[in-house]
C-alpha cells in the first residue's frame, strides 16, 4: 500500500483502473435499464393500440348484430308468425305452422350469416324458449338471464361472455 501513496504513477494507474471499471460496469447497467425502460414502454404502447383497435372492431361487431336482430324484429311475416306462436298451443295448425316457418327461416338465417351461433324465441311470461334452431333447448327457461329481464324493458344487448353451450 505504501507504493500507491509514494508513486505518482501507480496512483495514476490505479484511478485510471478504478474509472475504467465503473466506466465499464455502471454505464452498461444504466445503458441496459434505459433500454430495457424504453423497450416496455414500446410494447406497452403497441399493445394499447391493439387493444384500441380490437375494441372497436368487437363494438362495430355488436352494433351490427344488434341491427341484424332489429331488423329481423321488424319483419311483418316474424312478428305475426311470433305471436302466433306464443299465443296458440301446440296442438293448433296456426301454432304448428307458425313454428315451421320460423325454424326453417331461423336455419336459413343462420346459414347465410354465421356470426350466429343460435336464434330463439322467449315467452313473454317467464322466459320459456318457445323455439331455437337448436331444438334440444326449447323448453328450458330463461328467466333470470339479463337479456330476458333488460330484454323486456327494450332493446339490451348483453356484454360479451363464453357461452357454456357452445364449448
Amino acid at each position: 500500500m505504501k507504493f500507491l501513496t509514494r508513486s505518482l504513477f501507480a496512483r495514476l494507474v490505479s484511478y485510471f483502473l478504478l474509472t475504467a471499471l465503473v466506466a465499464t460496469t455502471v454505464l452498461p447497467f444504466l445503458t441496459f435499464t434505459y433500454a430495457r425502460n424504453a423497450m416496455e414502454q414500446l410494447v406497452l404502447e403497441r399493445l394499447s393500440a391493439a387493444v384500441s383497435l380490437k375494441e372497436g372492431v368487437i363494438n362495430r361487431w355488436v352494433a351490427d348484430r344488434q341491427q341484424d336482430i332489429f331488423l329481423l324484429s321488424e319483419l311483418p311475416e316474424l312478428v305475426t308468425s311470433v305471436e302466433v306462436l306464443a299465443q296458440t298451443t301446440d296442438q293448433d295448425l296456426e301454432n304448428r305452422e307458425a313454428y315451421t316457418f320460423l325454424s326453417s327461416y331461423f336455419q336459413s338465417v343462420i346459414a347465410r350469416k354465421n356470426d350466429f351461433a343460435e336464434i330463439f324465441i322467449l315467452a313473454d311470461v317467464g322466459g320459456e324458449i318457445l323455439l331455437s334452431t337448436e331444438p334440444e333447448r326449447e323448453g328450458e327457461f330463461r328467466v333470470t338471464d339479463s337479456y330476458f329481464t333488460q330484454g323486456r324493458l327494450g332493446a339490451y344487448v348483453q356484454n360479451i361472455y363464453t357461452s357454456p353451450h357452445h364449448w
